[in-house]
C-alpha cells in the first residue's frame, strides 16, 4: 500500500447516524477498550472525531503516519464493514449504537436484509453461538437483522487480536441518545426534529424501528394465561454494585399474601439474573405484564415487551427522562417512584417500604389491569 492510498477519508452526513470511514484500522486488546487508527500525513485525529464525547466512551482514537499502516493486517473486503462493539451495558448498547443504524434507515421495515454485507466484531474473541447469545448487544444486533452470523469478516480465521486495516469501515456515531448532558455537541443531525427529554432525546423513527424488528417474529411466542390475570416480575439488582433493592424478598412476601390471586404468576429475580443470557433476559420481560426494578441497564430489554406493559422503576430522580418517554411511544406505561432511602444515583443499596410497594402496586393494578391490546398465540 503507499501512503497516499492510507489516507483516512470521513463522510459523515447531516442525516446519517453512522460515519462511512476508508482508511482506517482497529486494534483490538485482550483488556481494554478497542482502537480506533486514522492515517493522514500530520498524524494527528480527525477534527470531527476528535470532538465526538459519544465515541470516545466505548472507543479509543489515535493518530499514525500512512507508512505505518503496512504493520496492520489487511482485511479482505473491498465493501464496507460494519463495526461492532462489545458495549456490556445492555442500556448503553440499545441508545449508544443500536439507535444509530435505525436512523441510517428511517423507511426500512423489519423485512429489509441486513444494513452492511458484513461486519467486524471489535472483542478478541470468537464470535462462536455461546458469545452471541452472551452478548446483549450482539445478540440484537442478530436479532434485528442488521447482522447475519455467517457474515463475520475474519470468517473462521482464528485471529482475533492485533491491528486490522480497513478499506471501508461502518462506525456508529454513539450518539448517547437517553444519557446525552450535551445534546446539541453530539448530534449528527442538529437539522432534523427531535422528540425532547430532560436528559436526552431519541430520533424521530428510529425507537418504533428497532421495536418493529424486535417484535413477536424475534422470540419464541408466548401464551397469556388462561385466566387473563396478569404476570408480575420483581428483579431486585442483586448482581448489581449500585441500587440493591435490599429488601425485596420481604415486598415479595408482602405481594404474595395482600396480593394473592391477582396475579397469575410472581417472578422475583436476584442475583441470578446475572446468569441468564440475552435471549432469557428478553424472555423474561416479555412475558411480565407488570414489571418491578430499579433503575439499571437491565430496563433496556423493555424493548422486547408487549404494548400494554406497566414499568414501575425505582429510581433516585423522579424525572420524566429516559425510560418514561421510551415506555409512552411504545404503548407502554411507565410509573416513576423514588424511595425514601434512595437519595443518590451510585448508592450501593437501598430498601423500600412495604407500603409504598403496596400502594404503587395497587395503582398500577386499578379497577382493572390494563391489559395489552395484543394477543401472541
Amino acid at each position: 500500500m503507499d501512503n497516499e492510498s492510507c489516507l483516512t477519508r470521513i463522510d459523515a452526513d447531516s442525516d446519517r447516524g453512522q460515519y462511512r470511514l476508508h482508511n482506517v484500522a482497529v486494534r483490538l486488546v485482550a483488556d481494554g477498550k478497542p482502537t480506533l487508527i486514522c492515517f493522514n500525513e500530520e498524524s494527528s485525529v480527525p477534527t470531527l472525531l476528535s470532538k465526538d464525547r459519544g465515541i470516545q466512551t466505548w472507543i479509543s482514537i489515535e493518530a499514525a503516519k500512512p507508512c505505518e499502516a503496512i504493520n496492520c493486517v489487511s482485511v479482505d473486503s473491498t465493501e464496507p464493514v460494519q463495526l461492532i462493539v462489545p458495549i456490556a451495558n445492555p442500556a448503553h448498547s440499545l441508545n449508544d449504537a443500536l439507535f444509530s443504524l435505525c436512523i441510517d434507515m428511517p423507511a426500512h421495515g423489519p423485512d429489509d436484509s441486513a444494513v452492511i454485507d458484513q461486519y467486524f466484531l471489535a472483542a478478541p474473541v470468537k464470535p462462536d453461538n455461546s458469545y452471541a447469545i452472551n452478548n446483549w448487544n450482539f445478540y440484537v444486533h442478530l436479532r434485528a437483522g442488521f447482522i447475519r452470523s455467517t457474515d463475520d469478516v475474519l470468517g473462521n480465521t482464528g485471529r482475533r487480536e492485533g491491528t486490522f486495516f480497513f478499506p471501508h469501515l461502518v462506525m456508529p456515531k454513539f450518539m448517547r441518545h437517553r444519557f446525552a448532558a450535551d445534546w446539541q455537541s453530539l448530534a449528527p443531525f442538529p437539522t432534523m426534529p427531535i422528540i425532547e427529554q430532560s436528559k436526552g432525546m431519541y430520533p424521530p423513527g428510529a425507537l418504533e424501528n428497532l421495536y418493529e424488528r424486535l417484535g413477536p417474529s424475534a422470540l419464541p411466542t408466548i401464551r397469556k394465561p388462561i385466566e387473563g390475570k396478569p404476570s408480575l416480575l420483581i428483579y431486585d439488582r442483586g448482581d448489581a454494585d449500585r441500587r440493591r433493592w435490599e429488601n425485596a424478598a420481604e415486598a415479595v412476601r408482602m405481594v404474595r399474601r395482600e396480593f394473592s390471586g391477582c396475579f397469575s404468576s410472581v417472578r422475583f429475580m436476584r442475583g441470578e439474573y446475572a446468569q441468564l443470557n440475552a435471549p432469557e433476559q428478553a424472555k423474561l420481560f416479555r412475558a411480565a405484564d407488570l414489571i418491578i426494578t430499579p433503575h439499571g441497564g437491565a430496563l433496556a430489554n423493555m424493548i422486547f415487551c408487549k404494548p400494554g406493559t406497566t414499568l414501575i422503576e425505582l429510581t433516585d430522580v423522579v424525572d420524566p427522562w429516559g425510560w418514561f418517554h421510551f415506555c409512552a411511544r411504545l404503548g407502554m406505561r411507565h410509573i416513576l417512584h423514588k424511595p425514601v432511602s434512595l437519595t443518590e444515583h451510585d448508592q450501593p443499596r437501598f430498601s423500600l417500604s412495604t407500603n409504598e410497594l403496596y400502594d404503587l402496586i395497587a395503582d398500577a393494578l386499578g379497577d382493572g389491569y390494563p391489559t395489552s391490546p395484543y394477543v401472541f398465540d
